[in-house]
């Protein structure tokens, strides 16, 4: 039996797959490798970060599984697809699969308008680089033993689908930011960006040899209405940036238009990749937007016109029902929907232990926990000890003592937690972490 059937027949197809392919990354040097567990997934599976060949920066891919013991169609994809348009973030978008992909689906990405290339990883190439992976293959048969030279999966010699020539890239400067609003709309979790420090990169590529005009930076609104319900808000520490060169102030209404270049015309000559910085204008009326960026252009006498993805922002009214709660570095998508569920005796509590002065209330592991090891099961709301500074505001202290727990939601934690092992990799790399990790415990213990 070969490996690809061996996953089509396995009990838990999709993780199956998922977790053999982290295998096969790891062999091949990625970095950083971490899978989307159930909840949000925003159009991937697995997001990885290698070095480009080309000129050594670092790249950001991203991998679609499916498991499938039929061909994989663009109705498969296409949903996966919409997340990344317009997104700068990412440099390649992988699909991986233990069947071929359809004619239509070959056909759309053939003609694909994303600024990202993308690759298909089925049939005999999946196959060779699960046998070529020794961690890939000891997940699939416990007993294998590799050879004294060992395999490397190849990834170098894999072809992709170009990226679009001319790209209108827009995405949050900060990638993820520091704050994510959740709020119900039609019963359904809806998760925006908001006016605290947002900063939008809007990032024109034109590898052509001819220069490209633009001369209209259009915000177009989709959709707007009036958040009356409760907003869940969570957020990062942070720290400020400078202020900005545009400011745009979208549409109140569906459909509407504002041209953020005011009549000026913004010029991207061949060869050259341009971007404008944009802050939501401070005038916005309070709620929800749903807002694309469109670039309308002239090059050699032809007309070019480009979207963004779409962008869901909340600006806050005087009058919101927020509940603001920190994450550490990592922000929580599946217990959103339970939060803004509660009780109302239950949330007034828990905007209540917000406000106070002498302590930050987290969602997930705070930093006691994750430098401690331990491990939440459940979703848990905790207090960290703070102190207030002289301009109002707070600085946390006592990170070393025990936190205290205010709401166990009782639910099983079904994302990735941040952990230690983070920490230590962005400190000082994959080489030292758990070197460092060991001697942090031992000190511990010590103590």
């Amino acid at each position: 039996m070969s490996v690809l059937e061996i996953l089509r027949n396995s009990e838990h197809k999709g993780p199956a797959l998922e977790l053999v392919l982290q295998a096969v990354l790891d062999d091949a040097g990625f970095r950083n490798i971490r899978r989307q567990l159930s909840g949000s997934q925003f159009g991937y599976d697995l997001i990885a970060q290698r070095d480009s060949p080309v000129d050594g920066r670092d790249e950001v891919w991203v991998f679609e599984c499916k498991n499938l013991s039929r061909t994989i169609t663009m109705d498969d994809i296409a949903p996966k697809l919409v997340w990344h348009y317009g997104r700068a973030a990412i440099d390649r978008f992988v699909i991986v699969g233990t069947s071929p992909i359809s004619n239509d689906l070959d056909l759309l990405l053939r003609q694909h308008q994303f600024s990202m290339q993308i690759g298909v990883w089925t049939g005999d190439t999946l196959e060779q680089l699960i046998t070529n992976s020794p961690k890939a293959m000891k997940r699939l048969f416990p007993g294998y033993i590799t050879d004294d030279v060992k395999p490397t999966p190849n990834i170098e010699a894999l072809p992709f689908y170009p990226q679009n020539s001319i790209t209108l890239e827009v995405d949050h400067q900060l990638n993820p930011p520091y704050c994510f609003d959740y709020t119900l709309v039609d019963g359904v979790v809806t998760k925006a960006f908001n006016n605290v420090e947002l900063r939008l990169l809007v990032t024109i590529t034109n590898p052509t040899r001819a220069t490209l005009d633009v001369h209209s930076l259009n915000v177009i609104t989709l959709n707007y209405q009036q958040v009356m319900g409760r907003v869940l808000r969570l957020s990062k520490m942070k720290g400020l940036f400078q202020p900005l060169e545009l400011s745009f102030l979208p549409s109140p209404n569906a459909g509407g238009s504002k041209d953020v270049l005011g009549g000026r015309v913004w010029r991207i000559n061949g060869g050259a990749r341009e971007t404008l910085a944009l802050t939501l204008d401070r005038g916005a009326p309070p709620g929800l937007y749903q807002v694309v960026f469109s670039v309308n252009g002239k090059m050699d006498g032809r007309s070019i016109v480009r979207r963004s993805s779409r962008f869901d922002i909340h600006v806050k009214g005087g009058e919101a029902d927020i509940l603001d709660l920190y994450v550490f570095d990592r922000h929580y998508d599946s217990p959103a929907a339970q939060l803004l569920a509660l009780d109302d005796s239950t949330w007034k509590r828990l905007k209540d232990e917000t406000k106070d002065r002498n302590q930050l209330v987290f969602l997930g592991p705070s930093f006691y926990e994750i430098s401690t090891g331990l491990t939440d099961h459940t979703w848990i709301i905790r207090a960290c000890k703070a102190q207030p500074q002289g301009d109002g505001s707070r600085a946390t202290i006592g990170f070393g003592e025990p936190t205290t727990e205010i709401l166990n939601l009782g639910t099983a934690v079904d994302e990735e937690l941040f952990s230690l092992d983070e920490i230590m990799c962005q400190i000082v790399g994959n080489d030292w972490r758990e070197i460092l990790a060991v001697q942090l415990k031992r000190h511990r213990k010590e103590k």
